[in-house]
């Protein structure tokens, strides 16, 4: 298909495959509503005590609404803050150290599931509200150790042989 060049509205669009940007033509852009939503990652490293259909089961408990799920892990959303949320299962020895940087005290743990929960400042209330509830139920439920961070570059709880702490603010 090509295009022809006319004087129509140029609009930019990434294309996320390629990391570059291209542009898309548009005869009426008044037609199109452009809505730029500003989210940032927060991640959780779990030991490996905890069980895949043990995530899954809390997950369900918060009523996690799953998008997909394969041997690999699982993608979706919380309703109420709309985090998405990716959980991968860790299996391979060579992978199961833990990431967070500053976190050499967790140097011994085996990791068994890592997950990236993606805030969205426009909620970002609902988005703490949500992720404090989580951490809440998984340190009351199980016993694995955490480690809660931004971007695996800044801590904000943790939970090990001295129980959960929240260490900053999310």
């Amino acid at each position: 298909m090509s295009h022809v060049e006319t004087p129509w509205t140029r609009l930019p669009k990434q294309d996320y495959r390629a990391g570059t940007w291209v542009t898309s033509i548009c005869r009426r852009p008044e037609l199109f509503h452009w809505e730029v939503k500003v989210s940032f990652s927060l991640d959780l490293e779990i030991d490996d005590r905890i069980s895949k259909d043990e995530v899954l089961d809390l997950l369900r408990e918060m009523r996690f609404e799953i998008s997909q799920e394969d041997t690999d892990g699982v993608r979706g959303n919380f309703p109420r803050s709309n985090i998405f949320a990716v959980a991968k299962w860790v299996s391979d020895p060579n992978e199961m150290a833990p990431r967070t940087e500053g976190a050499d005290f967790a140097a011994k743990w085996k990791i068994g599931v890592r997950a990236n929960f993606y805030y969205v400042m426009s909620n970002y209330d609902e988005c703490s509200a949500d992720m404090h509830e989580f951490l809440a139920r998984l340190n009351e439920k199980y016993d694995a150790y955490f480690i809660f961070s931004f971007e695996k570059e800044k801590i904000y709880a943790v939970k090990d042989e001295r129980g959960m702490r929240i260490v900053g603010q999310f």
